[in-house]
């Protein structure tokens, strides 16, 4: 037989476990999974990026590439501005999810803030514009994977190259930090890789 400790209103106790108890039995009912609740169809209905999107202020049009990554309530895409063929790293964020005041004002001080940001370990805003689904944000589309894809594929980091990027990132973030800028969000996924190791 097996023993457990549990915490039980800060004493500590233990107590002798079956090790049957966990083993499947025919006799138990299989538990159904839960049942998701169901949502209203415009949540259950999201509309599709088109492949081309319209700057109708300045006439320019971009090409949605790949998925780069999604967060909480943006997806950020690969898009080709198709006058020029330059290639930028695009948050795009849903109208619906800046319905009310303060989450537009949430937005709109993430771009002007961006605006004023100028460092080498810091990705850099080029522009931005909404139309009637969407708020476009463009930055610098970093040309390699970001952390995560390289942890994902190798599942380690050379001493080396640990040391190269925390350097950029310390960098990246004292910027931040001098400026009164607190990042929020720091994880591998989006520690973007620019140039070769």
């Amino acid at each position: 037989m097996d023993s457990a400790c549990l915490l039980n209103s800060q004493r500590l106790s233990c107590h002798i476990m079956d090790p049957d108890l966990f083993k499947a039995s025919p006799k138990r009912a299989q538990v159904p999974p839960p049942v998701k609740p169901n949502r209203s169809k415009t949540e259950q209905i999201k509309p599709e990026l088109a492949q081309v999107v319209n700057d109708t202020k300045t006439g320019r049009s971009y090409c949605k590439g790949k998925l780069l990554g999604k967060g909480g309530f943006a997806r950020c895409y690969e898009m080709t501005d198709l006058a020029n063929n330059k290639m930028y790293a695009v948050k795009v964020i849903p109208q619906s999810r800046v319905s009310k005041p303060h989450q537009r004002e949430k937005i709109t001080n993430e771009i002007e803030l961006h605006k004023t940001l100028h460092h080498k370990h810091v990705v850099k805003f080029s522009h931005h514009f909404e139309d009637q689904d969407n708020i476009y944000i463009f930055l610098e589309l970093c040309s390699r994977k970001s952390l995560a894809h390289i942890w994902k594929a190798r599942h380690t980091l050379t001493d080396p190259e640990v040391r190269y990027y925390l350097r950029q990132i310390i960098s990246g973030l004292k910027y931040l930090h001098n400026k009164g800028i607190l990042h929020r969000d720091l994880k591998l996924g989006v520690c973007g890789t620019c140039n070769e190791f």
